[in-house]
Formats: structure tokens, sequence, C-alpha cells
């Protein structure tokens, strides 16, 4: 018969002294879905993301968008409480099970009345593009212009410089409201607008290569995005005048 010549040594399973701060160090380098003792959801609201560039021929649904502070997307972050963040092992997975759970939940109930109040908004107002005017331009302190008002509805154009906090759904992206005039090389260019006919629908971008170079300008009709030449551009300003 066999007999014990030493004490056994027990070993425990590798996850009892597992918490909350194990855990989250495990999620450090990924998702960031648990980071300070928090839980971390985002999600996407509505079927369609939409920024200004799209939006600027839908001015009443880009004002209604602009309003809902979780569109496109939503955050929410949840503080873990005190007694989960004091349990190990077992204890703490079935607790951290529960409230991610209820964390959870209250997510996509909250994410859930934001889509549908979204959806219904395009549904409404993303159907029939209206006729565009442009009523004013809206510029920097270096009276550069930096936005425009269509429809009385506010756009900005995208600045790389200045992009953090910038609605998407007020941000126009020049290159890509403009990438379907042919005869530009958009990517490879300099664009800013130069000028807008205020109570009409048209607009000036001046293409450079480089910074100072002077470029050129060309007008366009921001209903079609089809270029108007020179002369009826000087013809349409002087028919205001008379």
């Amino acid at each position: 018969m066999i007999e014990e010549k030493r004490a056994l040594t027990y070993y425990s399973s590798n996850y009892q002294k597992i918490d909350l701060r194990c855990l989250s160090y495990a999620y450090n380098n990924s998702d960031g879905f648990i980071q300070s003792d928090c839980l971390n959801f985002e999600a996407q609201t509505g079927y369609l993301n939409l920024t200004g560039s799209e939006l600027l021929h839908y001015p009443e649904l880009a004002k209604h968008l602009q309003k809902i502070k979780d569109y496109p997307c939503i955050q929410r972050k949840f503080e873990a409480p005190e007694e989960l963040r004091k349990k190990t092992g077992i204890d703490f997975l079935l607790a951290f099970t529960d409230f991610a759970k209820q964390c959870h939940e209250s997510f996509e109930t909250e994410r859930a009345l934001i889509a549908t109040q979204v959806n219904n908004l395009i549904q409404l107002y993303g159907v029939e593009k209206p006729i565009l005017k442009i009523n004013a331009s809206i510029r920097n302190e270096n009276d550069r212009i930096t936005g425009i008002e269509i429809n009385n509805v506010a756009f900005s154009f995208y600045c790389p410089h200045s992009s953090r906090g910038q609605n998407p759904t007020s941000t126009i992206f020049l290159s890509t409201v403009l990438a379907g005039d042919k005869k530009e090389d958009i990517q490879n260019s300099r664009i800013n607008v130069e000028e807008i006919i205020a109570g009409s629908p048209y607009f000036s971008i001046r293409y450079r290569k480089t910074y100072g170079h002077k470029g050129h300008v060309v007008w366009y009709n921001i209903n079609t995005m089809q270029r108007k030449s020179t002369a009826e551009i000087n013809a349409f300003k002087k028919s205001k005048l008379s």
C-alpha cells in the first residue's frame, strides 16, 4: 500500500484572486470596455451615419439631428459599485456578470429610444430634397469663410486643425461634396470657399496646389453641384443690382 511520505500542497485555481483590477488590466490595451473601475459602452444610433456633407441637402433634417446629443454615436460610462470592487474569485465573477448585464440592459434601452427618434426623423425629413438657398457666410476673426448658413441652418467646413469638438451633423467635408467635379484634382488641392452670393444657391471655391499659390476660382450651384461660368455669375450679380 502506498504510504504518504510528505504533506500534500494545495494549489488554488488561478481565478481565486481575480478582481475588477485584474479584469481592467486585461482590457487596458484592447477596446477600453473596462477602465478606471467603469464599464464603457458605445454604439451607433440610427441606421444612417450622416455628416454635414450629406445633410446640407436636407437642412431641416440637419437642424433636428444637430439637437440630438447622442447622434450619431452614444457613449455611456457605468461606475462599478464599491462592493463589487472588494469582491474576488467566483464571487467577483458572478457579481460582475450581473452588473455588466444590468449596465448593458440600461444602455440598450436608452440607445433604442434614441435610434427610434433618429430613424423617424430620417424618414420624415430625409426623403425629398428642398431647393437650397445660401443665407450667409460664417467667418472667423481673420475674415476667412469657415461655414455657411443654408436654408437658415448653420454648417461649418471641416478643418483638421480644429476638428475636435466639431458636430459631425453640421460639418461639411468639401473634398466629399466636390468629389463629382472630375475636372479638379480634389485630393491634391488646397480647397477654400472664396465667396457666396447671399440669397442664392451660388458659392465659389478657390483651388490651390500649395500654400501661397494664387490658384483659380470655380463657381458652383449648391443644389446640383454643377459648375457655373464666371459670365453667368456676373450676369446674375448684375440682375440683382438692377
